[in-house]
């Protein structure tokens, strides 16, 4: 199967497959999370705080060789779409 084909039609902005070993962590990010700027935060098992710490987060992705990154695109953040982005939870 053809992971980036796939993730392509289940509609994905983008996808690519890589060396683990290549991510970039940037744990700063975490922070997007404890603000709860996308609702997800304690709703989403994958999000905060169930998916753990950053660095058992980072320490779970190391024990792969291989990843799949996937990309999704939202053209407008505002208020009124909010509840749509919570309904992607």
């Amino acid at each position: 199967m053809d992971l980036v084909k796939e993730a392509i039609f289940l509609g994905f902005s983008g996808a690519a497959v890589m060396d683990t070993t290549q991510l970039v962590f940037v744990p700063e990010y975490r922070m997007f999370c404890e603000e709860n700027l996308c609702g997800c935060y304690n709703v989403n098992p994958a999000c905060p705080p169930e998916s753990g710490t950053a660095e058992e987060m980072k320490q779970r992705a190391l024990q792969y060789e291989k990843t799949l990154v996937l990309q999704t695109m939202q053209e407008d953040r505002s208020e009124e779409h909010t509840s749509e982005l919570q309904s992607l939870c």
